[in-house]
């Protein structure tokens, strides 16, 4: 298993000392499009019958400064419905080799830009089961959650969400790819595993994880080998994930629906025309030019009536606050009940955890982490917020005020009083 790289951005530029794939500099950091394969693996589900690998070829053309990646893993059908949970190697596999690889990505950008670098997913069939389960894994990381924050876009052609009840549609799945249906008892086992997993990774959006999702299903039927009967492998209604927006259809079938033969195709245009515009609403974080700057800014004109610059400016005529002083002095630092271990428990930092604890959290302690804020969480930086892109993981991280499911109704309007009131007062 490993991560591939397809295709370099238009704008790299060859080191000449160092001429091979990753000895790369850029002037800015490209996205990254990442495509994860379903069944059939390695070139095969993104080549057409004309031999066209269209991430290579047909892509780059629409998106010129993205850096184009695969993951290729063995593929077959009984990971995903055996008895072992393999499934789970292979997306902690995929997890691994794309941090591996951003690592790699680390000596060829700025320092100040490493963290600027989006990613987009594009996965086909059960590649798509593959990464909302890496993605709901990677959530539970201390260390692999960062990631999370990076993604702008997820897009899934075809991808199943099974559910318990979901029998039929599995038995026409497993023989489609001519391998053996278990029995209808063992059957339900397995979809009970594979069913959890849209369901933790609508929950996963609903925690505040800010990707979009997009998806796309075969209006064309599938030939079940043997019977020349046409078939919907993944339907509309399988194709839509817990609380996710409706997919879009495609005229070709569930095997051909991550190949095209050219950009005329419309098929194509419809799928690279969701990348592209996830690509166009990527902005950069600005760079940083100081609290002077930011600070001299005023109110005239301004679309945010003070709140953007409220949220990121430092210290003005004796005030310090904005996003570092509301880390470190949370206006309500009470200990919130975030989390209910389920059955059979878990693992809590190295002990065993009942089902039925409740994990409660405290502001004033996790946004002092330091795996999470740096060596010097404890200290109020200007620089660490500047940018739509490191604003947006102030965002995601922040716990005041709770989070998730259970954050106080009146946040937004406490926030944006918290970041204008005082800016206000300090620029009279």
């Amino acid at each position: 298993m490993s991560i591939r790289a397809v295709r370099e951005p238009a704008n790299a530029k060859v080191d000449p000392a160092h001429p091979i794939l990753y000895q790369r500099t850029y002037p800015k950091p490209p996205d990254s499009i990442v495509f994860v394969h379903g069944l059939h693996g390695d070139q095969a589900p993104w080549t057409s019958e004309a031999n066209v690998f269209w991430p290579e070829k047909l892509l780059p053309g629409k998106v010129s400064d993205a850096r184009i990646l695969s993951f290729e893993y063995e593929a077959a059908i009984g990971p995903f419905f055996g008895e072992d949970d393999e499934i789970t190697d292979i997306s902690n596999d995929l997890i691994n080799e794309l941090m591996d690889h951003r690592t790699e990505e680390e000596k060829l950008v700025d320092e100040a830009k490493q963290e600027e670098r989006p990613i987009i997913f594009v996965a086909h069939c059960l590649g798509g089961v593959v990464l909302e389960n890496a993605l709901v894994r990677a959530a539970e990381h201390p260390r692999k959650r960062e990631l999370i924050g990076h993604i702008h876009g997820i897009l899934l052609l075809g991808t199943p969400h099974f559910q318990p009840a979901s029998l039929a549609a599995a038995t026409t799945y497993l023989q489609v790819a001519q391998a053996e249906v278990p029995s209808e008892s063992d059957l339900k086992d397995r979809l009970k595993r594979l069913s959890g997993i849209p369901q933790r990774f609508a929950e996963l959006k609903q925690a505040g994880a800010e990707f979009e999702v997009e998806g796309f299903y075969a209006g064309a039927g599938t030939k079940l080998g043997g019977t020349g009967k046409d078939v919907k492998i993944v339907d509309e209604a399988l194709a839509r994930g817990p609380d996710a927006p409706p997919p879009e259809r495609l005229a070709r079938n569930q095997l051909r629906l991550s190949q095209y033969d050219g950009e005329d195709d419309k098929d194509f245009k419809k799928v690279v025309r969701v990348l592209t515009q996830w690509a166009s609403k990527i902005v950069l974080p600005e760079e940083n030019k100081g609290a002077a700057n930011v600070s001299n800014a005023t109110f005239s004109g301004s679309h945010n009536s003070g709140l953007q610059l409220g949220q990121n400016v430092g210290t003005l005529k004796g005030f310090s606050f904005g996003r570092g002083s509301l880390r470190l002095n949370p206006p309500a630092p009470n200990i919130f009940p975030t989390y209910g271990i389920t059955k059979p428990g878990m693992e809590l930092y190295g002990k065993f955890t009942p089902a039925g604890t409740e994990v409660s959290g405290n502001p004033w302690i996790m946004q002092r982490d330091k795996q999470m804020y740096g060596e010097d969480a404890e200290e109020s930086k200007l620089e660490r917020w500047l940018g739509a892109e490191k604003a947006k993981l102030h965002n995601k991280y922040s716990f005041t005020f709770d989070y998730g499911a259970r954050v106080c109704l009146g946040k937004d309007i406490a926030m944006m009083e918290l970041y204008k009131g005082p800016l206000q007062v300090g620029l009279l």
